[in-house]
């Protein structure tokens, strides 16, 4: 992943870049809730340059599943 897209993604969820791995659980986060996963999807989607479906955030319960999404998107 993109380390600009990490620290993008960790200021939204209110940590520092380098407390994200894969195993991060995102309901663990203070800062997750639906409006946090709504702009997760807006900062994913600018950064893939095409719409995500809600479905496919969702779908999301760790960081790692984030980076497997962009990466599948990205392909």
């Amino acid at each position: 992943m993109d380390e600009q897209l990490k620290s993008d993604l960790a200021e939204e969820l209110g940590v520092e870049a380098e407390e994200l791995s894969s195993e991060t659980i995102l309901l663990d986060l203070v800062n997750w809730d639906s409006v946090t996963a709504l702009t997760v999807m807006v900062i994913l989607g600018d950064a893939i340059g095409a719409a995500l479906d809600p479905a496919d955030i969702e779908s999301l319960e760790t960081f790692g599943d984030i980076e497997k999404l962009v990466k599948e998107k990205t392909n």
